[in-house]
């Protein structure tokens, strides 16, 4: 059986520190924090599919 995972965007390291600190600066109660978070979920679980998938 074939393992087929999503592709993982690849950030580099100044987005991924303007991306952090845009997150620091939204209230507490945004539903953008909770979107964020889904998407980091997504991403590691792509991870371990890809791990699979090469095993």
């Amino acid at each position: 059986m074939k393992i087929v995972c999503p592709r993982i965007n690849e950030y580099d390291a100044a987005t991924q520190d303007k991306a952090l600190t845009e997150l620091q600066a939204l209230p507490k109660d945004s539903a953008l924090r909770l979107f964020v978070g889904d998407y980091k979920q997504l991403r590691d679980q792509i991870r371990v599919c890809r791990s699979r998938a090469a095993a």
